[in-house]
């Protein structure tokens, strides 16, 4: 059985052999945090971040050695009263529209989506 774990400004990696499989993600305590879930044919990842001068860095080690397309799914980032998270959402969509990948989003779930 193989999965990841990424806690709190944690990101991780599992690259696995064609016809395999991950089964498995998990992290826990997103609140103004947003987890970012990447793969391709091959390859998962996995990232808890916590804050928008991570992203760059973190989203570059998460997909080296990925394909040209990717698929992403971006949780978490309520919308708290000091707007934490905003900074957070707004560089991961800098960050996306700006890379050379062809990238599908399959789900986007942050600040007013992601609040009561």
């Amino acid at each position: 059985s193989s999965g990841i774990n990424a806690e709190y400004g944690e990101y991780g990696v599992v690259r696995f052999s064609r016809g395999g499989q991950i089964n498995w993600i998990g992290t826990a305590g997103a609140t103004t945090c947003h987890i970012v879930v990447i793969h391709d044919e091959d390859t998962v990842a996995l990232a808890h971040i916590d804050s928008p001068k991570a992203v760059n860095s973190t989203i570059e080690n998460m997909i080296k050695g990925m394909g040209d397309e990717l698929s992403f799914y971006v949780v978490g980032g309520f919308t708290d009263e000091k707007n934490t998270s905003y900074p957070i959402s707004s560089s991961l969509l800098q960050y996306f529209c700006q890379s050379k990948k062809r990238l599908n989003v399959e789900l986007w779930s942050t600040l007013a989506s992601n609040t009561k």
